[in-house]
């Protein structure tokens, strides 16, 4: 197919542009930040079974004048003091709340896990529902095109036969009646082509890039 790109273009393969949409779908790559969530959310579960510990530490240093009782004069005083705490909580039994968020974290995660694989397979089926329409659509406006330059080289010989008299001139009008219905389908068959491709091309861009 087409690259989307207005400056070049080039041939896409069908498992390249599945790669590119699971890349780029906004589902898809929502429902990947879902399973990250999901995980992060189970190791936090995991994390209130164990023990919490805090730490803290002072040191202070004072430095001043005072009078000394026993000569009655000024004398200089250094205080220094310190201070350390450690403590440490471990939730035994919490009515079993703990357990029950840690099972329900977990089945968050696979059910999250299974919605990705999910839209993951939907939009390759699409992508590949969309590019092998894109082949049939080009294979019947290559047909209508085909069709299009038979019909005109029969009107060119039946115009030679109406100016020889060996037809009758409504034969001429017949064919050139066809030739109409056919310029039609041609026309409607290159309008399948573009919208194909803007199909696809919606089902792999972001919403935020998408325009049609």
């Amino acid at each position: 197919m087409a690259s989307t790109t207005l400056t070049a273009q080039e041939s896409w393969s069908l498992q390249k542009c599945v790669d590119y949409a699971l890349e780029n779908n906004l589902d898809v790559r929502q429902a990947q930040y879902n399973v990250q969530n999901s995980q992060t959310n189970v190791m936090q579960s995991k994390s209130q079974f164990l023990p919490s510990v805090n730490a803290s530490a002072y040191y202070g240093y004072n430095f001043g004048q005072r009078i000394d009782p026993f000569t009655n004069q000024f004398a200089q005083s250094t205080v220094n003091t310190g201070n350390f705490n450690l403590n440490a909580n471990w939730v035994l039994f919490s009515g079993l709340q703990n357990l029950n968020q840690l099972t329900q974290s977990q089945y968050d995660e696979k059910s999250s896990d299974f919605a990705y694989k999910n839209v993951q397979y939907l939009t390759s089926l699409a992508v590949t529902t969309s590019f092998l329409q894109i082949l049939f659509n080009k294979e019947t406006l290559d047909v209508a095109n085909k069709q299009l330059e038979i019909t005109n080289l029969q009107i060119d010989r039946t115009k030679k036969l109406v100016d020889a008299g060996s037809s009758p001139q409504g034969s001429l009008y017949d064919i050139e009646a066809q030739y109409a219905r056919e310029e039609l389908a041609q026309v409607n068959a290159d309008n399948q082509v573009i919208l194909s491709y803007l199909s696809l091309i919606h089902i792999s861009e972001p919403t935020r890039r998408r325009g049609i």
